[in-house]
């Protein structure tokens, strides 16, 4: 029996829950792609004619060509310039070789995946963890419900969280010392560029509302990591180099998409609350329980179901009170603060309280946080939350291995851990997930038929495809698909001009053909007045002038229109074209060194 328990059998059981996690997790997300009812979640309403619309354009001009603006939504829009674009992603590109529900769905089971593959990454490359105790933290972070459902219900743009554990392997693991100087400069290089592409990819995908919330998770995993005394110098270069490519390859969409949210100026709704002991205990039950909070009995807090799913178990809440536990029975609780460590813990701390300080309404923090740039914008600071996710995860297989000493002993207690974590999530109530009742079928018809025939509708003209014969007719669908039969629909939504569509302006726009001219103006936005208003001689929210025919008949056709740049944004373009031309070439003549390194030491 002692041969069967610490044998070949006790190695091999946390892979064999790692596998069951992965296979739990791909079936949970693949039959949401449609759901029973054949259906999705409501935010694929506005995604999923955002990615049709990108694969009209891309069927129009090629996949390279950049959509900078749409005809295809509220007489026109910017689109690669939206903050929020989701035009240069995996999901977008995989439909060019896959019908849309499928491209999604493989899209989320591939970030799932690397999300949990980083993280295994991280915790033994970096924070050196035993593999069992790296098997844990990675499957907890493969089956989070923040990112589980957030996917399900089609909030698309968020999908890029389940790199940060990748990124932060790739910027803090150490070079090997036993390496070649050239070795380590390539690995540094490789290590360094790869970083910048993964958060350029996070800011081209649309991640702007995780962009925030991952830098403080990052920082958090940073003084953990020099914590744990895994700290060292070559970081400061890799984060230099990765940080420098981001914001150089990211350029040519930041300034419009700044230019298009200072423009429209959105409204502004925090969602706050002063109760304290309401707050946290929100957080706790998000995090920890099987069954999350679907609303909350506070005065401006409330919010729908999927806010509050943040999910990492039960196991990481057993695992924190039985290590306190066992450092006290070991006289060990003030073990962390040791070696002159406490600045360190102390900032932790800090940091820790932010995700909830930016939810409490008290002491002028709604004030602050309606003055600090970029911050204000995200309205949701529940969302904040998610930072706690990762963090818990390395806790999670730091206090493992300091729980369960005996090499011998982990495979099975971390086997019954991912046991635990995967009954959790089987015992969560999905039922309102199963029942979202978005029905995607004009959008998958619109692409089959472009994909058969190669002809992509232009928009012809501006109407309400809600209204007909002065009678609202519902349609599931939403208003935003009608531009599958070359409408541009208005009332439309797109949540820069506000839930409400509060700050659109109008303006000519009406019911009729888009190239009809009324007082000089076209039916038809012209979308290069939200961004470079002056520089085109208009305010944002004009229309295309008659004598502008020619380059509204591009657009409605889904090609390029001739508009003016300011001097910056050519800049912009070219320090990104360059930015991306150089990291690609540099990380494949750095990984080219390493091979060959490699084969030499071989």
């Amino acid at each position: 029996m002692a041969t069967v328990r610490n044998g070949p059998i006790a190695v091999r059981a946390p892979w064999i829950a790692a596998a069951g996690a992965a296979v739990y997790f791909i079936w949970t997300l693949t039959r949401f792609f449609p759901n029973h009812l054949g259906r999705l979640g409501y935010d694929y309403g506005l995604f999923l004619p955002w990615f049709v619309g990108g694969y009209f354009w891309q069927s129009v001009n090629g996949p390279l060509s950049p959509p900078e603006f749409l005809p295809s939504f509220c007489g026109g829009v910017p689109f690669l310039f939206n903050p929020q674009s989701v035009v240069w992603s995996l999901p977008q590109a995989l439909m060019l070789v896959m019908p849309p529900l499928a491209s999604l769905a493989v899209s989320w089971v591939f970030f799932g995946i690397a999300g949990a593959l980083g993280m295994y990454g991280l915790m033994r490359r970096v924070f050196r963890t035993s593999q069992p105790a790296a098997l844990l933290a990675a499957t907890i972070f493969l089956l989070n419900g923040f990112y589980t459902t957030r996917m399900i219900i089609g909030h698309v743009t968020f999908h890029g969280v389940m790199l940060l554990p990748l990124i932060a392997w790739l910027l803090f693991v150490r070079p090997d010392t036993a390496q070649t100087p050239a070795r380590r400069r390539a690995g540094i290089a490789v290590r360094s560029l790869l970083t910048g592409l993964l958060l350029a990819y996070l800011f081209y995908s649309g991640g702007t509302n995780t962009i925030l919330p991952m830098m403080l998770a990052l920082l958090m995993l940073a003084l953990l990591a020099a914590h744990a005394g895994r700290w060292h110098r070559g970081i400061y270069l890799v984060c230099a180099i990765a940080a420098a490519l981001w914001i150089a390859m990211c350029a040519y969409k930041l300034l419009p998409a700044l230019a298009f949210a200072g423009n429209v100026t959105r409204p502004i709704s925090l969602r706050m609350t002063g109760n304290l002991v309401t707050l946290l205990g929100a957080a706790a039950v998000s995090l920890f329980t099987p069954q999350v909070l679907a609303w909350l009995p506070a005065d401006k807090l409330v919010l729908d179901r999927v806010e509050f799913e943040y999910g990492v178990g039960l196991v990481p809440l057993i695992v924190l009170g039985a290590a306190l536990w066992t450092a006290a029975r070991r006289r060990d609780l003030l073990r962390p603060l040791a070696h002159g460590r406490w600045p360190l813990v102390l900032a932790l701390g800090l940091l820790l309280t932010l995700p909830i300080l930016v939810n409490w309404d008290a002491f002028g923090l709604r004030w602050l946080i309606l003055h600090l740039p970029i911050v204000k914008m995200m309205s949701v600071m529940v969302r904040f939350w998610f930072v706690y996710i990762p963090l818990l995860c390395v806790l999670t297989a730091l206090l493992f291995d300091y729980l369960v000493p005996d090499a011998r002993r982990r495979g099975w207690w971390a086997a019954a851990a991912m046991v635990l974590t995967l009954g959790q999530n089987a015992a969560t109530d999905m039922h309102y997930y199963a029942d979202q009742t978005y029905d995607p079928a004009p959008m998958l018809a619109a692409r089959q038929r472009v994909a058969a025939t190669g002809t992509v509708p232009p928009v012809e003209r501006i109407a309400d495809p809600w209204l007909a014969g002065g009678t609202i007719q519902p349609d599931d669908a939403g208003r935003n698909a009608a531009f599958a039969k070359g409408t541009s629909p208005f009332p439309c939504y797109e949540p820069m001009f506000g839930y409400r569509m509060e700050v659109f302006r109008q303006g000519r726009l009406s019911d009729g053909p888009v190239l009809q001219a009324r007082n000089g103006l076209l039916n038809l936005k012209n979308p290069a007045c939200y961004v470079f208003p002056a520089e085109n001689a208009c305010r944002p929210g004009d229309e295309f002038t008659a004598a502008q025919r020619s380059q509204a008949d591009a657009f409605r056709h889904y090609r390029p229109f001739d508009y003016a740049w300011p001097a910056r944004q050519y800049l912009a373009a070219g320090v990104s074209l360059l930015a991306a031309v150089l990291g690609l070439l540099g990380l494949a003549i750095a990984g080219a060194v390493l091979l060959a390194t490699r084969r030499r030491q071989s």
